[in-house]
């Protein structure tokens, strides 16, 4: 629960915007911005950027975590104790805006496949099943002999 005092003096994400984080401990995460989906609005720290747009937010959040967006703006973070970027850094960006429609078609596919990767309950199964796949192909190769008989 956030006090009273502070409230007024804090920045509010909103329902669709997108969170960029604009400083951390390594330049890795600088840039990574994460769509605010809940229906309250959420405080922002002062080492972040609020992005609103009309894109669709799940779209840009991914974008946010691809190689393509940072490798734009690598060039513009300050690195040092506390590695940072600038709005203006970050403005250098430059985001692809496929249809609306496609945002929301690509943003659905890699939720899913963020599920998989990262649901112990989903992806683990199906990591474990697919290496006991693979271990019985390689076993089944590795143990046929050609031309050869069993013989008892």
């Amino acid at each position: 629960m956030l006090r009273k005092e502070f409230a007024s003096k804090m920045r509010y994400a909103q329902k669709n915007d997108v969170v960029i984080v604009a400083a951390g401990e390594n330049k890795e995460d600088i840039g990574i911005g994460l769509a605010w989906l809940g229906d309250e609005p959420a405080a922002v720290h002062d080492a972040c950027f609020i992005f609103r747009s009309d894109l669709y937010p799940q779209y840009v959040s991914h974008y946010l975590r691809s190689n393509y967006y940072h490798k734009q703006i690598v060039k513009y973070v300050s690195e040092g104790k506390i590695c940072s970027i600038s709005a203006k850094g970050l403005g250098n960006a430059i985001i692809p805006i496929p249809t609306y429609e496609e945002q929301v078609r690509i943003a659905t596919l890699l939720n899913k496949f963020d599920a998989l990767v990262n649901d112990l309950t989903i992806g683990l199964p199906a990591e474990i099943a697919a290496v006991q796949e693979q271990y019985e192909y390689y076993r089944d190769k590795l143990l046929s002999f050609p031309n050869s008989k069993i013989s008892a």
